[in-house]
Order: structure tokens, then sequence, then C-alpha cells
């Protein structure tokens, strides 16, 4: 029976536990090099996460000795982290520099994963060498505590917990898109997106002085939103405080539980060259300007004070609580996720407050899963720029995991994100979490 109770296990685990190993079992150390043609070898050095400047880091590198020669042995664990850029090539460089500098005479890497990465990693299959967690469970069989380590890994990559993959090519657009504007247009607002992102991310998010409202640049679609959120249901409303101002090239459309004034844009491809969309990028950022310079002619502040609500379903955390006990709240704007299931009553003032508070050092539009409890089946929010929203969990069919922002459909007071519970005081402090720990969240 195993006795062995594990709540998480990350890469760096798994890393400690493969370098334990090889250091303490020599028959693994051999199971690992007959792989490559080594029958008999002795372990000269072993060394986590080997550190070159310019080419990367290599998670596990052992140097080992067999018939007067030194090989290294470059190892990339993985459960189910992003696909980095050149990965399987940047190895083959540190091990070339390896030998260069005298190192070790010649060198093996090997990628060792859960087999369904393995399976479905186009940039997994590129190594040389692969060993599935599926193998070492039948070397291991007996070891209890290997056993369960690598049981909860293959968990939590058939849960789909972190299962971003980089598209190399959407990362260097973003990048690039980032800097055209802090170039050309310094006055559109637009947050920094840091690390990579997935093949689904092309709708960058244009901010305004308004919280709800934003410019949806939809770039696949070629359209340009102004977004009103919250806006769907008082369209007699919108219109009282926009007719005069709205143009004939704008267009008016419902989009979710907002409406949005439309400027038609060239469509661009964040999975092409940057360089390929220079005039078009002017065009639409110009588009942008029109869009910011029109919202200046309403009154925002006054239409949505007519809209609001005589009474609210949620005017503080204890009201939220109650429609879901069992949701987690990431709030960008205090750097703290809330657990709602370990909420108790104050004693002094008996209200129901969640008991856990946990510092988050995670940047939007990514969320870390792990310290913060969330789960496949977890009913997610976020506050962001003082909004809530609801995350929806969606699986392609390639099972890839993403999430996606929704209007919250409860009506929310402003005193709700002024609570005493989102204060940062008695929070657990963070972690540091790599890229493999993040779930992506796609603006749709």
């Amino acid at each position: 029976k195993n006795v062995v109770i594990l709540e998480k296990v990350l890469e760096r685990d798994i890393d400690l536990l493969l370098m334990n190993q090889l250091i303490n079992n020599n028959k693994f150390l051999c199971f690992l090099t007959k792989k490559v043609g080594i029958a008999k070898c002795e372990l000269i050095s072993i060394e986590h996460s080997h550190m070159d400047s310019e080419l990367g880091e290599s998670d596990i590198r052992l140097i080992v000795q067999s018939n007067n020669y030194k090989i290294g042995i470059l190892i990339e664990n993985k459960i189910d982290a992003l696909a980095m850029p050149e990965q399987p090539e940047r190895y083959k460089k540190r091990g070339d520099k390896g030998i260069k500098e005298g190192d070790f005479d010649y060198y093996h890497i090997f990628i060792i994963a859960p087999r369904q990465y393995l399976d479905n990693n186009l940039k997994a299959q590129e190594y040389p060498n692969k060993v599935t967690y599926e193998e070492l469970l039948d070397f291991f069989t007996g070891d209890d505590f290997v056993i369960s380590v690598l049981q909860k890994a293959i968990e939590i990559k058939e849960n789909g917990y972190y299962t971003v993959v980089e598209d190399e090519a959407v990362t260097v657009f973003w990048s690039e898109y980032y800097k055209f504007i802090r170039k050309y247009y310094p006055q559109i607002k637009i947050r920094k997106t840091v690390g990579p992102r997935g093949s689904r991310a092309s709708w960058p998010i244009l901010l305004t002085s308004y919280p709800n409202i934003t410019i949806k640049h939809k770039s696949d679609r070629g359209f340009l939103d102004l977004t009103f959120y919250q806006m769907a249901n008082h369209i007699k409303t919108f219109y009282k405080y926009t007719n005069e101002v709205i143009e004939k090239d704008f267009e008016v459309v419902k989009t979710g539980g907002s409406l949005s004034i439309r400027l038609h844009i060239p469509i661009i491809d964040f999975k092409d060259e940057f360089d390929n969309y220079i005039n078009e990028m002017h065009i639409i950022m110009k588009s942008a300007l029109k869009l910011y310079n029109l919202l200046k002619k309403i009154n925002v502040l006054m239409m949505y004070e007519e809209i609001k609500p005589l009474t609210y379903q949620i005017n503080n955390i204890e009201d939220f609580i109650n429609y879901y006990p069992n949701g987690i709240i990431v709030n960008y704007d205090s750097r703290v996720t809330y657990r709602c299931s370990t909420a108790i009553r104050a004693k002094t003032d008996n209200k129901l407050k969640p008991k856990e508070a946990i510092g988050d050092n995670v940047h939007y539009p990514f969320i870390q899963p792990y310290q913060t409890g969330i789960k496949p089946n977890t009913k997610l929010f976020i506050i962001l720029n003082n909004e809530l929203y609801k995350l929806e969990r969606i699986i392609t069919s390639e099972n890839e995991i993403y999430y996606q922002k929704i209007e919250f459909d409860k009506s929310i007071s402003e005193e709700f994100y002024q609570d005493e519970a989102f204060k940062k005081e008695n929070y657990r402090e963070p972690v540091l979490v790599g890229s493999e720990q993040l779930l992506e969240i796609v603006e749709n």
C-alpha cells in the first residue's frame, strides 16, 4: 500500500529526485547510460541548473568517465512546461561548448518527461534520447517515495494543470508590437506582457483611463473595438450618451455582455514577421487614436451612474463567498490570491472572510496554479484594474488548455473592491515560480 501522500510536485522536485538517484543508485546511472551505449562508467560530477550566460540552462548536467573518456550527460526534465524556443538546439550548443572548454570529450542529450508530453510535444521529439516517467515507474518498483513523486507528476500532466505551449513567433510579435507602440505612439496605453505567449494570444488590449472601458485589437478579424463593459443590457442609455459623437465609419456591436464601438482595420497575423505589417500597424494605431478621441467626447461617468442598480448582489467578500464557497480570486491589483474555501467568521465583526490569502508574483495574463490551489474544476475569478472577471477553462481538440476572461454576471458594488479582506495583511509569502508552472489567459 502506498502510504506517501503528496499535495503537489514541481519540476524542480523531479530534478532533485533524479540527482539523488544518480548519485546514490549506481543501477539507475547504468540504466540511463546504457541507453547511449555506455555499459560501465563512474560518476565524476553532477550539477543542477547548470547555467551558461549566453546559451541558457541545463536542468541536470552530469559528467561520467568510461574507458578514459569524460562524457557529458545533459538532461532536460519536463512535466508540462512551456516549450521554450530552440531549447533542443541550445542543449546541443552547450554540449559543443563543453567539449571546446575541455569539460568532457563528447556528450549525450536526454529529455525525461511523462509519455503524454513526449507524444504530443513536437519540440520534445527533437531531443535525441528520451526517457518517460512511466519507464522510471517500472525501474523504481518497490520504492514508495519515488513512485509517489513520479505518479503525482504524471497526474499533473494528465489533468492539464499547466499546458501553455509557447508559439515562438507569437512571443516575438508581441514584443515587437509593444516596442512599436512605445516608439511611435507613446500616448497609447498598453500593459507590457512579459514571458512566452501561446498560439491563440493575438488580441492585444489597449487601456483607457476607465477600468471598465478598453480597446480590443482583434487582429485576426480586422476589428478594433472600443468596449464598454456591462452595457449590453442598457442600449438606450448607451445611445443617449454616444449617438451624437458616433461617426459614419463607426459601428456599434454587442460583444458578450458589452457594447463596442468598432472600426474595421487591416488583418494581421501574429505568427508572421512583425516587419511585414509596419504600414498596417500605423493604420491600426491611428484608428486607435480616433477611438481615444471619441471616448473623450462621451460622459462616461454619467452613463455608468445611470445604469447602476439600486441594490447589488455582491457588496463585499462575504457575499462573494456565499455565491462561490469554493471559488478562488486572483487579485492582480493587490498581488494576492484568495481561497474562499478557507473562509471563517471574524471574531471582531462576525463577517465571513477568507482565512488564506496568498502572495502572488505572477503577472497578467498568466496564473500559477500550485500554491494557489487552482485545479481543473476550480471556479476561478480575477480582479484586474478594479474589475472582477470570471475565467472559463477551454480545452481544444489538440488537448491544449487555457482560460478565457468573461464578464461577471452579477452586479457588484464598488465597496466590494474596498473590502478589508483584500488588504495585504497576514498573507502567505509567494513562492518563486517558473514558466513550467503557468496557465495562460487568452482574451476573447
